[in-house]
């Protein structure tokens, strides 16, 4: 995707990038697929033993696997800009919201799919989306459609967070930084968990006060080996697919903040129920570079490009402000702050600490949930990947 903001000399600087990204993609690719197939012998076993009975490559669970993995390495070279495919349903209150976030967007890109999405919309559900646009809103109802909120509170928020640090803190540092190698977690805990979720479930199967509830609770963990049993005995018969209690809900929600790479984003952006708030893309805090890229000597190489990407996203920034970004790859890194209650950590933690999740966020996952677990040891007991539930059960 070449940015409409980047003039044509600069396109022309992004386009020579975006080879020089690519390239390490297709001269890497089949490297990283032999490692793939090298490192899981019973998964690459699995693959020839298919391949062997005349199972068509669709339908090679295992070698499908093992290549989306190297695919899923390669793709850490790649820029940002890269182009896909997407398919999606709205319901009309939520198209009309996406439309006209989209069409003050700091990004050409988004603000034309905005009215791709309105002009492909309007002579179909005209009446449910008329707030998408501010001319036709004016035909409709002679007045003004109030859009400051969509136009400029995105903007007026950064200029005046960024008048506060300079007021309060000084001007942040600014340039190419070094690179650096680990991500981290921060868990912003703000209550007791154990003790919200066990008073839940005692008011909700009873008729005590949530007063009375939380007295028993108090009782019940005081005491270590008496508060894993009552936590043991209401999880007594849940399965690896099977959602918690509502009254994991009822905790207040435990409170991250990440550092995660381009592409372990793109998988923690699918959890839509937790609050996810997420800063732009920073090269001061580095990239992620796969195991596997090392393994076949190919880290400087993709130091290389990122350092690159950095010196155009740098030169870029003055001049296009976001759409800069489009120069990183799916190796750098942003900060998101994360909050989510117990009941959809769980469901977090069954799908991403699974052995068939993503590395990257397979590893994030994992961080989150040590440090859950630290503040809640009795809510969490049953937390991990799915391919490790019946163990924990039997533990517990």
């Amino acid at each position: 995707m070449i940015p409409k903001e980047f003039s044509e000399e600069d396109a022309k600087k992004f386009r020579e990038l975006v080879e020089f990204q690519n390239d390490f993609y297709l001269r890497n690719l089949q490297k990283l697929t032999d490692h793939q197939f090298a490192s899981n012998p019973d998964l690459a076993k699995q693959a020839q033993l298919a391949m062997g009975k005349g199972t068509s490559d669709k339908m090679n669970r295992a070698k499908n696997t093992l290549e989306g993995w190297a695919k899923e390495d390669a793709r850490y070279a790649l820029s940002l800009a890269t182009q896909a495919q997407l398919g999606l349903s709205f319901n009309a209150r939520t198209l009309e919201h996406a439309i006209r976030t989209m069409r003050y967007s700091e990004l050409v890109e988004c603000r034309e799919l905005a009215q791709k999405l309105f002009e492909v919309t309007k002579e179909i559900a005209p009446s449910l989306i008329i707030l998408s646009d501010p001319t036709e809103f004016k035909k409709a109802f002679k007045t003004d459609l109030q859009d400051d909120h969509f136009k400029f509170t995105n903007s007026h928020l950064k200029k005046y967070v960024k008048e506060l640090i300079e007021k309060y803190y000084g001007k942040q540092h600014e340039g190419i930084p070094e690179i650096l190698t680990e991500e981290h977690e921060k868990l912003i805990l703000e209550s007791n968990v154990d003790r919200n979720i066990a008073a839940a479930i005692i008011h909700h199967n009873s008729k005590l006060s949530i007063e009375d509830a939380y007295r028993i609770t108090c009782y019940i963990l005081a005491d270590t080996e008496r508060g894993k049993n009552f936590f043991s005995e209401i999880l007594k018969y849940i399965s690896a697919f099977d959602p918690l209690p509502r009254e994991f809900e009822f905790t207040g929600e435990l409170k991250y903040e990440l550092v995660v790479s381009a592409s372990n984003f793109a998988q923690l952006k699918r959890h839509r129920l937790m609050t996810i708030l997420t800063q732009d893309y920073d090269p001061s805090l580095g990239i992620t570079v796969p195991t596997s890229i090392k393994a076949i000597n190919a880290e400087n190489d993709l130091l290389d490009i990122c350092r690159r990407s950095e010196e155009l996203y740098f030169e870029f920034v003055p001049k296009y402000g976001k759409a800069a970004e489009y120069c990183l790859t799916n190796a750098h890194r942003r900060r998101v702050l994360v909050s989510a209650n117990p009941r959809e950590l769980y469901h977090f933690s069954r799908l991403r600490e699974d052995e068939h999740a993503q590395w990257d966020i397979k590893e994030t996952a994992g961080r989150m949930m040590k440090l859950a677990k630290e503040a809640a040891p009795n809510s969490f007991i049953l937390s991990g990947g799915k391919d490790q539930f019946e163990k924990m059960r039997k533990e517990v």
